[in-house]
């Protein structure tokens, strides 16, 4: 119980900031809702692991933004209720941004990563991630015609998006392995496999195979004389005697 408790209170806290940042990343409201929640499934499935991690987002995280890349579409947020021109205009300019600048972005300004971290998280060097960042900061304030104190905030504003849209459920599956269906005897059939393909031998036909298999004296086994049953009191016919020569 303590186990389900832990995972229901770190997913109550994060599955909206998490959200929120897929969204951000891709526009793709549907797309971020199904990666968010096929994230945190994982998350519940491995929590006896995941939840010994320093932070266990830094598992949850990677895998919904990953997911939420993965399947998105097109870029659809003008059909997300309670869209502003102003959200419009963030994610445009969020959108013309290089991969890998909106990530080390988005990774500072809304998950509030250090840029080490981040670097860590993309998987660059620290001198990288600070130059994408810089790189990113510029363009986005470029763009939208605003320092860069208020292009936080407007970023950041994109979460009223969420106000109308549904969060992810809280998974229901419990950690480990799967359970098995009603009336099924686990374990019963459980090596028969490995045997029979111990049984077989590879370059063997299957009619060849059977009969060194089968015991002596049974059709189909070695020495049957040609896959008949042996009978010892068969007797041969006798040898027709040739004729007597003519006088």
């Amino acid at each position: 119980m303590a186990r389900e408790e832990s995972f229901d209170s770190f997913y109550r806290a994060t599955r909206r900031p998490v959200l929120h940042q897929a969204l951000a990343l891709t526009g793709d409201l549907p797309a971020a809702q199904s990666a968010v929640r096929d994230a945190y499934v994982g998350a519940w499935q491995h929590w006896r692991k995941v939840s010994r991690l320093e932070d266990p987002l830094d598992w949850v995280r990677p895998r919904a933004w990953q997911l939420a890349q993965r399947r998105h579409t097109a870029r659809i947020w003008h059909r997300t209720k309670g869209t502003t021109e102003q959200h419009k205009a963030v994610l445009d300019a969020l959108a013309a941004l290089p991969v890998a600048q909106r990530r080390v972005l988005l990774l500072v300004d809304l998950a509030g990563l250090e840029p080490g971290h981040a670097a860590r998280e993309l998987g660059v060097t620290r001198e990288v991630a600070e130059h994408n960042l810089r790189s990113a900061t510029e363009a986005l304030t470029a763009r939208l015609g605003v320092d860069p104190a208020t292009a936080h905030v407007r970023v950041v504003a994109l979460d009223a998006l969420l106000e109308h849209a549904s969060l992810p459920p809280r998974p229901d599956r419990p950690p480990g392995r799967p359970q098995a269906p009603p009336g099924a005897r686990p374990g019963r059939h459980r090596g028969r496999g490995r045997r029979r393909a111990r049984l077989r031998r590879p370059g063997l036909p299957a009619e060849r195979q059977r009969r060194r298999r089968a015991p002596p004296g049974e059709a189909g086994g070695p020495g049957d004389g040609g896959g008949h049953r042996h009978d010892p009191d068969r007797r041969q016919p006798p040898r027709p005697r040739p004729d007597p020569p003519a006088r």
